[in-house]
């Protein structure tokens, strides 16, 4: 079960202290109750009561099944209740416009969040009344203008101010509308929440104007959720998967299904080196250009960043030509833009499916690259270990390895 206490500002709320002693009030009141119980403190909705109390279980038994909700403040707590649910938020914002919907009994109710620039369209969600053909909506035009909240009850009232506008939505078929912006409702969140061609309370604009809060704190909270979620399992510089996206991976694999491996182990040659000659600007640029690379010339294949500068490569049944190429096309394509950037290790089975020998050869091929770049490069020589080069180049003379080269 849910209970909810909710205190709106003004009402004789002074400061957020105040409303949040209000709030605990009404939550007191509504674990009172028990069950599934959303209690408002509001002055200005309960008139002579301080504290409205509405249970919400069982309240369609009791008005009947889908009927209206007559009161600003039932429409509220229920618009309310379906934000605090753990439903999916497509479906809680189809219930928020349903209820609008319902008590405005309009024809079309939406919420539509603009990108970045204000004029491209992020993302709309609609409701329209069974049998309504969907049509173009208010212009985009006429809603920059609302700053706050505008209410018509007849667009003949605007047509002297917005002339072309007033044609426009004539031509629609809407009659009457009701727009709150939330632009300034929370940071990052910039958009509207509309009503068109509603049969009663197009005059109130109570309803909209609190709605606008909770539906934009529902948003921007399940969308830093949904970042959080995205970020444990995705790198934020490159957006590759991460560690624990490979782990997740390594654990779900079925080697004995897999028909051949592939694995490729990546390393940036001087990453640190770049960092201190360049700044970590410059270091982060290259990192996200290797990503990229690998995105490109990896199609298929499940590509993550372990470190600041390592990368790996998974491919499931390709065969060893195309796999190959696909190491070949990643070589020369860093090669063509920065040559002697990266250090690469690959290997490709159809005998041995065991990803973790496979990640182990590939990353021993990798550090014999590597040698091999330190080794050339006088300016980092202090990293060329000549044991250890000799090693990996006699367990390649012993047949240990297959090379790709």
């Amino acid at each position: 079960t849910v209970s909810v206490g909710i205190a709106v500002s003004g009402d004789g709320i002074k400061n957020i202290r105040e409303g949040c002693g209000k709030a605990k009030e009404a939550l007191d009141a509504a674990k009172e109750r028990g069950g599934d119980c959303c209690v408002m403190y509001s002055q200005a909705m309960a008139a002579e009561k301080n504290l409205v109390i509405q249970e919400l279980k069982g309240t369609a038994r009791e008005n009947g099944a889908g009927a209206a909700p007559e009161k600003e403040e039932e429409v509220l707590l229920k618009c309310v209740y379906s934000l605090t649910s753990s439903l999916d938020i497509e479906q809680v914002l189809e219930e928020v416009l349903r209820e609008l919907g319902a008590y405005f009994r309009a024809e079309h109710t939406y919420i539509l969040i603009l990108g970045d620039d204000m004029e491209r369209t992020e993302y709309l969600k609609e409701w329209r009344r069974d049998g309504l053909p969907s049509k173009t909506s208010i212009p985009l035009a006429l809603l920059q203008q609302i700053k706050n909240q505008m209410a018509v009850t007849d667009i003949s009232k605007i047509a002297g101010i917005y002339p072309e506008e007033t044609e426009i939505l004539r031509a629609e078929g809407i009659f009457s509308f009701q727009v709150v912006s939330m632009d300034k409702v929370h940071n990052g969140i910039s958009g509207y929440i509309g009503v068109e061609n509603g049969a009663r309370h197009m005059e109130r604009t109570t309803v909209l104007h609190f709605v606008r809060h909770f539906v934009g704190y529902e948003i921007m909270r399940r969308r830093l959720h949904e970042k959080q979620e995205y970020l444990s399992y995705h790198d934020a510089l490159t957006g590759l998967e991460n560690r624990n996206s490979f782990l997740s991976y390594r654990d779900s694999l079925s080697e004995d299904t897999l028909i051949s491996l592939g694995v490729v182990s990546a390393d940036i040659n001087g990453l640190k080196q770049l960092n201190t000659q360049y700044g970590h600007d410059y270091g982060d640029y290259m990192v996200k250009f290797t990503g990229r690379v690998m995105r490109e010339k990896f199609k298929g294949g499940r590509i993550f960043r372990f470190a600041g500068d390592e990368f790996l490569a998974v491919f499931e049944n390709l065969s060893q030509k195309a796999f190959s190429d696909c190491v070949e096309d990643m070589r020369a394509a860093m090669e063509a833009s920065y040559p002697s950037s990266i250090s690469l290790g690959a290997v490709w089975t159809d005998t041995e499916m065991s990803l973790e020998h496979a990640i182990t050869r590939a990353d021993e091929r990798m550090l014999l690259a590597k040698q091999e770049y330190y080794r050339s490069s006088q300016n980092i020589a202090k990293h060329y270990d000549p044991a250890m080069l000799k090693k990996l180049l006699k367990d390649i003379q012993d047949g240990r390895y297959h090379m790709f080269l």
